[in-house]
């Protein structure tokens, strides 16, 4: 497990070359303006299915909520999320907008996919975590 986690950190490690936050690109607010709405969650996708945490409280910023879904589960997952989405919104209440984070953007990618297959739409593929953090 702590192999997996070493590799997936080493990943992520220098994977955006600094000249991509230059001059404030339209896509960098636009996924700013996502990340600061309320009641955020951040989906940090892992390869393994040991539960851990979304990561220590000073690796994220403090308003955002992360929650860490194993891959092999992420399709689990999405289905009782979107249930209680749906439920949700019988009662008035807007679905949470949704950060997918993972060891590589394709990955990320990949797992907005599951999710939207599933009838989330509020979504933003964030990368990796050490590019959300920048």
């Amino acid at each position: 497990v702590e192999a997996v986690q070493a590799e997936e950190e080493e990943e992520e490690e220098d994977d955006v070359p600094d000249w991509v936050f230059e001059e404030r690109p339209v896509w960098l607010e636009a996924m700013q303006r996502f990340l600061e709405q309320p009641d955020v969650l951040v989906l940090n996708i892992v390869s393994e299915v040991t539960p851990r945490r979304g990561g220590s409280s000073s690796a994220w910023p403090p308003h955002l909520e992360v929650q860490v879904v194993p891959r092999p589960v992420l399709r689990e997952w999405a289905i009782g999320a979107a249930a209680d989405a749906a439920a949700g919104r019988t009662l008035g209440k807007r679905p949470r907008p949704i950060a997918v984070v993972a060891h590589s953007p394709a990955g990320a990618m990949q797992a907005v996919e599951v999710l939207r297959s599933t009838g989330f739409t509020a979504l933003a593929t964030c990368g990796t975590r050490s590019f959300l953090l920048r």
